[in-house]
């Protein structure tokens, strides 16, 4: 049970922050599929909204289930950033890529997730796929004042 909790929200957002937590999961990820990963951290901004870190963590969570279950990717790559007031999170990896149907398909209740958490922070998210050469999921989100921890202001 600890663990199921632990995967769903993990102590380190609240103690290390979004892009901490993330070069976590990015690295139990790799360690439990043998996956090589790569995390880059451009974020200018440290410390979120408990709401916004929760809704990135959880989209990452269900990127990375996607890429083990369906991709047949070897490598990903995972880069946060932070600019012109708004927070992206892209995860691109190598595998066979992601056709527009799947993408569309009434049965991808892990993107229409991720669709809603990305639209419930009024931002927006994309996967793009390309046969043979991988997939990339973008989700691009406002930084609004409730979206940014008072402190890092």
């Amino acid at each position: 049970m600890q663990r199921i909790v632990t995967e769903l929200r993990p102590r380190l957002l609240d103690e290390l922050g979004l892009a901490e937590a993330i070069r976590w999961q990015v690295g139990e990820f790799q360690k439990r599929t043998g996956i090589r990963c790569r995390f880059l951290d451009r974020a200018a901004v440290r410390s979120f909204s408990a709401q916004l870190s929760t809704a990135v963590f959880r989209i990452l969570q269900e990127t990375l289930t996607n890429v083990a279950r369906h991709a047949c990717a070897t490598r990903v790559n995972v880069t946060l950033r932070t600019g012109s007031g708004r927070l992206r999170l892209a995860v691109r990896d190598n595998g066979r890529g992601v056709r527009v149907g799947q993408v569309q398909a009434a049965a991808s209740l892990g993107i229409l997730g991720m669709r809603e958490r990305t639209e419930l922070l009024g931002g927006n998210f994309e996967i793009r796929g390309t046969s043979g050469k991988g997939t990339q999921v973008t989700l691009n989100v406002p930084l609004s004042r409730t979206a940014v921890n008072e402190r890092s202001v």
